[in-house]
Formats: structure tokens, sequence, C-alpha cells
């Protein structure tokens, strides 16, 4: 798969970070850095997406959520949520 994929605007990607951040003992700490995750979420080149497949963007945003760390604790798990959200928004209906 080729066509762009659904990711998250930086504003989306807050939300989610807001409400993750209710649950786990954890802060938001740099709001570029999640910036930049969604715009990895995101992607593409001339409409086309960067990624192959929703499950190579999905570990795309896994791995720039734990490298960049956009939240005092539990980026893995901020990370896993983040990458398993980007597969059900990707789902075939």
């Amino acid at each position: 798969m080729r066509t762009t994929l659904r990711g998250f605007t930086p504003e989306q990607a807050l939300h989610i970070a807001t409400t993750f951040c209710h649950y786990f003992p954890a802060q938001l700490e740099h709001l570029s850095f999640l910036s930049a995750i969604a715009a990895v979420s995101t992607s593409s080149f001339s409409g086309l997406s960067a990624y192959r497949s929703p499950t190579t963007q999905a570990q795309a945003v896994y791995k720039a959520t734990v490298k960049l760390q956009p939240l005092s604790a539990h980026n893995e798990e901020f990370g896993a949520i983040l990458r398993d959200l980007c597969l059900r928004l990707n789902e075939e209906s």
C-alpha cells in the first residue's frame, strides 16, 4: 500500500498525550517532539505515503516516540498506544 495513510495531527497527538498523562505518572515535557511524532505519522511525498504498510508506519511512530521521549516518563507505553492507534486508524473496513 502506497496511498496516504491516516495519522495524527499535532493537536490530536497532544490530546492523546494529555489523556495518557492523566492515567500514567508522566508530564508532557517537549511539545515540539510531540509535533515531530505527529509528522512521522503522516509522512508522505507527492501524495504517496512514506510507508509501505500501516505496520511500518506504526513501528516508525513507536520508534520516534521512544527515541524523542516527549514525556517525562513512560514513553515506551505511550509509543505503544500511538502505534496501536495508527494500526486502528488504518484498518480495512
